[in-house]
């Protein structure tokens, strides 16, 4: 009879244990920030790689996170929750070493406590651990940011940067031809279209032409060194026997102007949607013989019919100008 009861009762400890014991998991801390390090880290509207993408995060962006699920973890977009996957993102150092701080002096006031002998065995320690307060605005980088529906756009100037935009060909120089659409006129409307935004931005911009008249790729070059640019970006449309050759790329030659270019290549694609054709090292004489920072984009196929009829829109225009500046600020300010 003895050990029957001996049973009964570790039964039903055992029974109080399995339902009462909380669940461990291992997963982010929720509402701690939490940074980006990838290149660029999709917000999706699920907790799922197939769940549609409403924005990306650039390399070093902040988020405060408040749950995961299956290796997503959950942060708030325009005010609606989102989902970015957890691997891509690491806690923030400063965030740990205010915990740590936390943890430190919690520790002391314990060990004082213990020391004294009180009876005491919860400890309040609301007057050491600030609340953390709710809010929408997730992402806390030291300049103020913007959240749109393609990306994630900082409000802030190029201010001291001085640009030279070059649009590509000019005067009997007509570049490539489609249906009666020259590339001289394309480079030039969009070199307009860019230098009026970066200026509104702040910057210094120079057009190597502001009109249709043939310019030598020499005094083209002459014109960066002169204004002793921080960047001299060349604009170019391309052309191809095969139609269904379309997108774009972005060409540098040397090594100080490489990490440009990859950075504006990938605002330009995340921006406009097009195909993405990579950054590749070339010899062209703008880039070969500038001793600035210099890159030459071609920025879409006029053989293409899907790119011919982008290409030409003021749409397709101002977010080629938006990715610009947004590849310039990351480069030359986000550090």
């Amino acid at each position: 009879m003895g050990n029957i009861r001996v049973v009964i009762f570790m039964t039903i400890i055992f029974v109080f244990i399995f339902i009462f014991m909380p669940t461990v998991k291992v997963q982010a801390e929720s509402g701690e920030v939490y940074q980006v390090k990838s290149t660029q880290l999709n917000m999706r509207t699920q907790p799922s790689g197939d769940a549609e993408i409403v924005g990306q995060l650039g390399f070093g962006s902040e988020l405060m996170i408040f749950e995961e699920v299956n290796g997503w973890v959950k942060t708030f977009f325009n005010g609606q929750p989102v989902w970015v996957a957890r691997q891509f993102i690491e806690r923030n150092e400063t965030d740990i070493q205010q915990e740590k701080s936390k943890t430190d002096k919690q520790s002391k006031i314990d060990n004082e406590e213990r020391n004294q002998e009180t009876e005491r065995v919860e400890h309040n320690v609301t007057d050491f651990i600030p609340e953390r307060k709710a809010t929408d605005i997730q992402v806390v980088k030291p300049r103020p940011v913007q959240l749109s529906k393609d990306t994630l756009t900082t409000e802030t100037s190029l201010d001291k940067l001085h640009i030279v935009i070059d649009a590509g060909h000019g005067g009997e120089d007509v570049g490539a031809v489609h249906h009666n659409i020259r590339e001289k006129d394309l480079t030039l409307q969009m070199a307009q279209q860019v230098a009026n935004h970066l200026e509104n931005a702040g910057a210094n911009v120079t057009l190597t032409r502001n009109n249709d008249y043939f310019l030598s790729l020499e005094n083209r070059v002459h014109v960066a060194e002169q204004r002793e640019a921080d960047a001299f970006i060349s604009l170019h449309f391309d052309a191809y026997t095969d139609t269904h050759v379309k997108g774009l790329s972005t060409y540098y030659t040397d090594r100080q102007s490489e990490k440009l270019a990859h950075t504006i290549q990938m605002y330009l694609i995340n921006q406009t949607g097009m195909n993405d054709r990579g950054v590749k090292q070339a010899q062209f004489y703008v880039l070969r013989e500038n001793k600035q920072k210099a890159i030459l984009i071609e920025l879409g196929f006029l053989t293409n019919p899907d790119d011919f009829r982008f290409i030409q829109t003021n749409d397709y225009k101002e977010k080629v100008a938006e990715a610009i500046f947004q590849g310039l600020h990351q480069h030359f300010y986000a550090h």
